[in-house]
């Protein structure tokens, strides 16, 4: 059988491996032993036994593959090299995600909802907590806190003179009216540049104190172990052509955050581009025609704690109550196609 390394078990790479284990010898590299919702995992941070609604263990529905918990570091035409092993591929699979990054000490950065899950009691001792980005991630752990400890002191720092400044002017504005509604104090067009303990300064000169400080700002994709950087563009997004194969790499496709398609990075796309790569690999090997990924803007769902959020589709935007148990609805289905599969 033809062997199919998958970098990443985020949704392109667990999707992709579910697909071909009967096909193909597949094989997931994962620096964590699960998939994870990662939508769901600002809630953690608030309710951290949510984490096991939100991930279920790579081995559990996957059920021919062979899955390694490792690092990649590196590959070459025909391999790819992890901390520990030398895996060689007829066909590799780049799904690795993105994360943030912070020059600042004392700040928590990851979204994984194991990390967020478990500052928990620290983030119950804090009084004052400081947000570092006004995107879609720091919207929601802001909600998220704001609504379930009201009495906090939380200020969110955003670099632009707007939130979620993708989304619509109505997003926009239900966004900064239901957090300093409750209580959020939001500072626009500064960047927090260091910080010296739990003193954190902007370029501005001002000064915030925070006992416990999250950034959801400075996202770049997870491309480090690809040395040549013509296959790269931007912040290190790997460039991609119309059939999501790695430019110039026939046998090698790139899916999710860590691609240059032009578009939001949401779950719903990574799964879209999983599907086009599965089905390319599969029509690779049997020489038919190979199918193209054809961009376009998607329904986005921001949550603004348990009970508020906001649903936009391009120029639609839908506010309240509806918005926010649309996205438990998304999470339950997500997540019950995996739970199913583990018990098969």
């Amino acid at each position: 059988m033809k062997r199919v390394v998958i970098i990443g078990g985020g949704f392109v790479g667990s999707l992709v491996a579910k697909k071909l284990e009967n096909r193909f010898k597949v094989t997931l590299i994962d620096n964590k032993d699960c998939f994870e919702f990662t939508p769901g995992v600002p809630r953690t941070l608030v309710q951290p036994e949510h984490k096991k609604s939100i991930q279920v263990k790579h081995k559990n529905y996957l059920k021919k593959a062979t899955i390694i918990n490792d690092e990649t570091i590196s590959i070459g035409e025909c391999f790819v090299n992890t901390k520990t092993k030398k895996l060689f591929f007829d066909y590799l699979v780049i799904a690795s995600g993105s994360s943030y990054s912070s020059l600042l000490s004392n700040v928590v950065v990851s979204t994984k909802a194991d990390v967020l899950s478990s500052v928990h009691d620290d983030l119950k001792k804090s009084k004052k907590i400081l947000i570092i980005g006004g995107g879609f991630v720091g919207v929601e752990v802001a909600g998220e806190i704001c609504e379930r400890f009201p009495n906090k002191r939380l200020t969110l720092v955003h670099a632009q003179n707007r939130l979620l400044e993708r989304c619509t002017g109505k997003a926009q504005e239900y966004a900064k009216n239901q957090l300093t509604k409750k209580g959020v104090e939001i500072i626009f067009n500064e960047l927090i540049t260091r910080n010296s303990g739990n003193i954190f300064h902007t370029n501005k000169g001002r000064k915030i104190k925070a006992d416990i400080a999250f950034s959801c700002a400075g996202i770049i994709p997870n491309s480090g172990f690809i040395r040549d950087e013509s296959l790269k563009v931007g912040r290190g997004f790997i460039r991609v052509n119309d059939y999501l194969q790695m430019i110039g790499k026939n046998n090698v496709f790139v899916g999710g955050d860590v691609s240059s398609v032009k578009e939001e990075k949401l779950a719903q796309v990574a799964q879209k581009h999983a599907k086009i790569i599965a089905r390319n690999i599969i029509f690779s090997e049997s020489n038919k025609k190979l199918v193209k990924y054809i961009p376009r803007s998607r329904p986005l769902l921001i949550s603004l704690g348990k009970y508020k959020g906001i649903l936009t589709y391009n120029n639609f935007t839908l506010t309240g109550i509806i918005p926010a148990f649309m996205k438990i609805l998304v999470e339950w289905k997500s997540m019950i196609k995996y739970k199913l599969w583990s018990k098969l």
